[in-house]
């Protein structure tokens, strides 16, 4: 809730520029629906406040925090550098992303340290990392254009659309290896599930810039994003 509280926040911002709000746009509809989005920013908030305080411990409630600052920092820079350090914007979301699903895994793995357990759990961040890298990058190359016109930065605009398109080529054969490590290895029902999933994912984020070349409407968003909730079904 957090997460999708700082993203509303940013959109928000971005609708104000004239830039972003020409016809076909994806910041527009936050642009006319803006005082809706507004309230119910406000009332989600509020529910998330709430909750924290009365289901999160201490521990859980800092970690939370700290991990929104982050990514509430790297919007507010994003927006004065070219560059986040040597990361672009892209890789550094994959990361926290990574780190936002995972904590609370590798929190419960130090309580029962094994470095054998480890080991998978490191395989398996690896592979979910490749997996929102591949979501991204695809978005990133879907939008090149439209984001070049709007002014928005996009690692396509420094990295070049073909060159990226490699790199999600190679990054899809490295997951398969790692995957195939994971069932020879790791022998465990839901881990062998989940990358098979993760690859799936994979997969269909690789397609998306050759089922979309232009940025026409929301679907291969939908689609893209959409999909990450098969994971639930791990």
């Amino acid at each position: 809730m957090g997460t999708l509280l700082i993203y509303w926040f940013d959109h928000l911002q971005d609708s104000q520029n004239p830039l972003l709000v020409q016809p076909g746009q994806r910041h527009a509809w936050f642009k006319t629906k803006q005082q809706a989005i507004k309230a119910c920013w406000t009332i989600l908030f509020i529910a998330e406040a709430y909750l924290s305080i009365q289901c999160l411990n201490l521990h859980e409630l800092l970690y939370g925090s700290i991990l929104l600052l982050a990514l509430f920092g790297y919007l507010f820079l994003h927006k004065k550098m070219k560059r986040i350090f040597i990361l672009e914007k892209e890789i550094l979301i994959a990361i926290l992303y990574v780190a936002a699903v995972l904590f609370a895994v590798y929190m419960q793995l130090i309580l029962t340290y094994n470095s054998y357990t480890f080991f998978a759990f490191f395989l398996l961040a690896s592979i979910l990392f490749f997996t929102c890298l591949q979501n991204l990058f695809s978005i990133a190359i879907i939008e090149s254009n439209a984001d070049e016109n709007a002014q928005i930065k996009n690692i396509t605009h420094s990295f070049g659309a073909s060159r990226l398109q490699r790199l999600q080529a190679a990054m899809l054969l490295l997951q398969v290896f790692l995957s195939l490590l994971i069932y020879v290895i790791f022998p465990n029902p839901i881990s062998q599930k989940a990358c098979t999933m993760l690859f799936s994912i994979s997969a269909l984020n690789f397609l998306l810039p050759f089922l979309f070349p232009e940025p026409k409407n929301e679907v291969y968003r939908l689609i893209g994003d959409g999909i990450f909730i098969l994971a639930f079904l791990i």
